[in-house]
């Protein structure tokens, strides 16, 4: 019973599908004209070797044989003296394809690993007395060798650095300083371990444990040959897990080649019957071992393994007894699979057990009652056996709860800032229109200054010409007239500002060049005063979508930038121009001077908010941060600055409307 549950479990852990091979016709082109030469290790046993008749033989040399039936090729073998003259072979490129362990970093110069591999894991032999292993390092103070040549001794170090280990000279020394008490124990390849230990017929040893390190084995195909490589790797992927498994046991237990051993001294035809005696024991005690390995193979994975027979448990893994809360394989022995499982979820399973599955998730049933979460395949083997695994999902599930509730509060978090900065940045208008409301009075006071002196001369003279008796109706008319004009003319410039800074709750299409020409009026008396002028280039009427009294409070906002940067650097010949012109769908301000432009210390933070160089004079720092926040996130356009010509240069794209 325990070899048909061996082998139903093999069947398990492998894929049971056959891959089809489909080459493309560059890939049928390749192996219609050219030869493919191929190299190995000539005396590596049980992995590959030739023997005294020149045949290629061993494990790797079992899948070149499918390989090539397969291609319905022959690869030219070359026959090397040893690895070492193999290694040489690769540095001068001398063969196509060349196999050995997919590590190796010489081969790897020149030649390129296919992706499917033979692993070979490194396992642990001791006298039959020694208990099983789990970790190495609980023996560390032990006498522990491995081979000096076995080309896995830097994994070994490196996964064990606490170890002080012996190097033997070969396998065959390591696994003999093992029976003889020179070692404690020795580490070796599962595959080449067993191999020696049937080979020679070492008794009273056994592997006791894993170390945890896999070499694995692979094929290297020349770089310079890609379509050799996905040749190679397409038919090694063909070859399925059952073959593999056949071939590696073939060479693990029963292969007996006399490239290593001779049994010539074997003559006497009296001793017949011990041989087959000793061939039966043999195989005795390595099926014996094989259920050790299977069980310590159930016992290495994360996965719960149960093994049903017409619907009852008849083995299990460690890990399934530790999940569900048991202590022995006793205490679960001829349970059904539903006892195992919420049943509220009977009827699911009852579907799900009727054929094999994908993955799926089921609520499962300790033996406390509680419930957990678990991640379920099912695989049917024959009509009345059953091989499923199980993952605790609790972790997973927790991790998943966690995460979002870290999400939620993320998402809070994120909303109470971004009104934190809604609200600063309603703060910063608020003290940005304050700010212009001062320069919109400053402005306005320009404006009133000639029209208010008028008013005082006019209201002089009527004074004047009453003390002296000249007043009549003619002077009282022009005095009516001229004093109306200037009240209506400073009237007319609040208007003007009231509708200028007048803010703007719905979007409008809009000429950009009035909006600069209104922008550059509202300046003039401030411009004027300092004897400047605005050069305009604005005569082609372009129209946009937005806010056209936010684009002009951005447009005083540089051009008074400007003006002040000329007269605090005492410019003689000012030029402060204007400049609007089309770009495919776009508009483009472009808005220059030559006050020698803006220092390098400061040049990018001039949009920062409450950044100011006008400490002095009461700056806010909030111009320029309110003009890039007004063309960028109320207008959707962009502005940039740059020094150049003698000055700083201000440009401003918005999309034009048609």
């Amino acid at each position: 019973m325990s070899i048909k549950i061996t082998l139903l479990f093999l069947l398990f852990i492998t894929n049971i599908f056959a891959n089809q091979i489909e080459f493309t016709s560059k890939e049928k082109d390749y192996l219609a004209n050219n030869t493919i030469t191929f190299a190995g290790d000539p005396n590596w046993l049980p992995f590959e070797a030739f023997d005294k008749q020149g045949h290629y033989v061993g494990i790797i040399a079992e899948h070149i044989k499918i390989i090539e039936d397969r291609l319905d090729i022959k690869f030219k073998k070359i026959i090397t003296k040893d690895w070492l003259d193999t290694l040489e072979l690769s540095k001068k490129i001398g063969a196509d394809i060349i196999s050995g362990d997919a590590a190796d970093v010489v081969l790897a110069k020149n030649y390129r690993p296919i992706d499917t591999y033979i692993k070979n894991p490194l396992v642990i032999v001791t006298r039959d007395d020694h208990p099983f292993i789990s970790d190495l390092n609980h023996i560390k103070n032990k006498k522990i060798a491995f081979a000096s040549g076995g080309g896995y001794s830097a994994d070994i170090l490196k996964k064990y650095p606490d170890i002080n280990f012996i190097k033997s000279e070969t396998i065959i020394s390591g696994l003999i300083g093992v029976k003889s008490g020179q070692y404690d124990a020795f580490i070796g390849t599962l595959a080449m371990s067993d191999y020696q230990i049937i080979q020679l017929g070492i008794e009273n040893i056994k592997i006791s444990g894993d170390t945890g390190i896999t070499m694995n084995l692979t094929l290297f195909v020349h770089k310079d040959k890609p379509l050799l490589h996905s040749i190679i790797n397409k038919t090694m992927k063909s070859i399925d897990d059952i073959q593999k498994h056949k071939i590696i046991s073939k060479w693990r237990h029963d292969k007996v080649d006399a490239v290593i051993v001779d049994y010539t001294l074997i003559r006497n035809i009296s001793i017949v019957f011990l041989i087959l005696l000793i061939i039966m024991l043999s195989f005795l005690y390595v099926s014996k071992r094989n259920n050790r390995k299977l069980h310590l193979l159930l016992n290495s994975t994360i996965e719960a393994i149960g093994i049903f027979q017409d619907g009852k448990l008849i083995d299990a893994n460690n890990t399934l007894l530790q999940m569900y809360g048991y202590s022995s394989l006793n205490e679960v022995k001829d349970k059904k699979s539903f006892d195992f499982v919420d049943k509220n979820q009977h009827a699911y399973v009852k579907e799900k057990l009727k054929k094999s599955q994908k993955s799926y998730e089921l609520n499962m049933l300790r033996k406390d009652g509680s419930i957990f979460p678990a991640l379920i395949r099912g695989t049917n083997i024959g009509s009345n056996m059953r091989v499923s695994s199980v993952l605790d999902l609790t972790e997973l599930k927790n991790t998943q709860k966690e995460l979002e509730r870290l999400n939620y509060s993320l998402k809070e978090k994120v909303e109470i800032e971004v009104e934190k900065n809604n609200q600063q940045q309603l703060l910063m208008l608020h003290q940005s229109r304050l700010a212009q409301m001062g320069e919109m009075i400053s402005m306005i006071a320009h404006q009133w200054r000639q029209p208010l002196n008028t008013l005082a001369m006019l209201n002089q003279t009527v004074v004047l010409k009453y003390r002296r008796d000249k007043l009549d109706s003619e002077i009282i008319d022009y005095f009516s007239e001229s004093s109306d004009k200037q009240i209506q003319q400073m009237s007319k410039t609040i208007d003007d500002f009231r509708d200028f800074f007048k803010p703007e709750k719905e979007k409008v299409d809009f000429c950009i060049s009035d909006v600069i020409t209104d922008a550059i009026d509202i300046l003039n008396p401030v411009l004027a005063k300092h004897n400047l002028t605005v050069e305009c280039e604005n005569s082609k009427k372009i129209y946009s979508y937005g806010y056209p009294n936010e684009l002009g409070q951005a447009l005083v906002n540089i051009i008074n930038n400007a003006k002040e940067a000329l007269v605090e650097n005492k410019i003689v010949d000012k030029v402060l121009a204007v400049h609007l012109d089309e770009q495919d769908d776009k508009a483009v301000i472009t808005i220059r001077d030559n006050a020698g432009g803006i220092p390098d210390d400061i040049f990018d933070k001039i949009f920062d908010p409450y950044f100011s160089t006008k400490v002095e004079k009461n700056g806010t720092g909030l111009g320029l941060y309110m003009t890039k926040l007004i063309i960028e996130e109320h207008l959707k356009g962009k502005i940039t600055v740059e020094n150049r010509d003698g000055g700083a240069w201000f440009t401003i794209v918005l999309k034009r409307k048609k």
